[in-house]
């Protein structure tokens, strides 16, 4: 009987531990079972992940190609802004041509009242004309000028400061106005504005030909009855003549 008791303990003690063996390889299976959930989880946000780059690497392939469109586009309108500049200043000139055309018509060949037509003349009105040249004097005590402001009211009129060319155009000048035209000084020389030396075949000094300062200039004028050149500042306020060329009628 004891034999066999113990035959029977030891079988009981054998089916125990088969009894835990079984139980502990069912829990690692279980556990093996859950990780392999956790792991086909993870896959399947792994390939959904994959899918979210593929589409945002061709997003972003489509927004690179987009950019690059809109550079070329941005090229092209700055291309067209830039002919649009040029056909504005171009027709800007054109308008400006046209006015100027017109204003000359209607300086020179005003209407004539109660007749359909227009008549022409050498000058503007107001201005003297002497042999190819029209003059404007400006006998206006109370508004006289410097040089430089003298010499922008004659380009105001598309016109510039005299020139004398010959002592008859020095004479005409003279029954025009007692007083003339300043002449520039600059570089150590007398000139005209357009650049012509100042020649005594013209006329001549008042006084012994001073020396040609920066910033002086010569006026025609009268000293004891006797006219002609003499120095002063062209800051000095004077008359002034303009000239342009005549029109050929």
């Amino acid at each position: 009987n004891m034999r066999l008791q113990q035959s029977e303990l030891e079988k009981s003690k054998a089916l125990f531990h088969f009894a835990v063996a079984t139980l502990s390889h069912g829990s690692d299976v279980s556990e093996l079972m859950a990780a392999n959930r956790n792991l086909t989880n993870l896959n399947d946000k792994l390939s959904v992940l994959e899918n979210q780059i593929t589409d945002l690497t061709a997003v972003n392939q489509e927004l690179e190609t987009l950019n690059q469109e809109l550079e070329t586009l941005n090229q092209d309108l700055e291309t067209l802004n830039q002919d649009l500049e040029t056909e504005r200043k171009n027709s800007r000139g054109q308008i400006q041509n046209i006015s100027r055309a017109q204003w000359s018509i209607d300086q020179y060949c005003p209407e004539v009242k109660k007749v359909s037509e227009r008549r022409c003349q050498p000058c503007q009105k107001g201005w003297r004309l002497f042999k190819s040249s029209c003059y404007l004097t400006n006998n206006d005590r109370s508004d006289q000028k410097t040089w430089e402001e003298s010499r922008e009211d004659c380009r105001g009129r598309s016109s510039d400061l005299v020139v004398v060319h010959s002592r008859g155009e020095q004479r005409f000048l003279h029954l025009l106005t007692s007083l003339s035209n300043k002449f520039l000084s600059e570089g150590g020389r007398w000139k005209w504005i357009n650049g012509s030396d100042l020649t005594e075949s013209v006329s001549g000094w008042i006084h012994e030909p001073p020396s040609a300062a920066d910033g002086q200039c010569v006026v025609y004028d009268m000293f004891k009855w006797r006219y002609g050149w003499r120095s002063e500042s062209c800051a000095e306020r004077r008359r002034w003549i303009c000239k342009n060329k005549a029109l050929s009628v």
